[in-house]
């Protein structure tokens, strides 16, 4: 079975805006700005078909997101990801929570973790220094991308390959 996410793609525009950022953090992999994105569930491993079928059945409406500051997982202790983050507005939060429920239709369980958007810049292979890290965040705290529409989510399926994972597109779904 494929391993499946379901997420927002942003525009090239701010896919740029990004890319500007990353830089000037010794030890960062930095995500390549074709695969910048924001997750809205990690599937895992699901059949294709009725995953598929299932987002087909998903009505939402059309909403604008915007990006404000960066950030890193964990919040404490050892960074492992940097991102930048998105406010969980009601219409973000209402998608999220609506493919949940359709997706449980499939088997799919959701995190119990609070959903945090956000679209990860970097991940770290051992944690990187601390002094360094402070001051990219410090330098990028106010980071603000105005906002952008959302007209759609998109079904990933991610395959790992020796340079990192590669994103095939295997479903594209409108918002009214």
């Amino acid at each position: 079975m494929p391993r499946l996410f379901v997420a927002i793609d942003p525009p090239q525009a701010v896919r740029r805006q990004l890319q500007a950022i990353q830089h000037g953090l010794p030890g960062a992999r930095w995500t390549s700005p074709q695969q910048l994105h924001l997750t809205l569930h990690c599937l895992g491993e699901q059949p294709l078909q009725p995953t598929q079928a299932a987002l087909a059945d998903v009505h939402a409406e059309r909403f604008s997101l915007g990006i404000t500051g960066v950030g890193v997982f964990p919040p404490r202790g050892s960074a492992r990801v940097l991102w930048a983050g998105m406010p969980p507005e009601p219409p973000l939060r209402s998608l999220h929570s609506k493919l949940a429920e359709a997706l449980k239709t499939v088997g799919y369980v959701p995190e119990q973790r609070p959903f945090h958007p956000h679209v990860t810049l970097a991940r770290f292979k051992s944690p990187p220094d601390q002094e360094h890290l402070r001051a990219y965040r410090q330098r990028h705290a106010a980071l603000k991308i105005p906002s952008f529409p959302v007209e759609s989510f998109i079904l990933y399926r991610s395959v790992l390959g020796t340079s990192g994972p590669v994103y095939m597109i295997e479903g594209n779904y409108p918002l009214r």
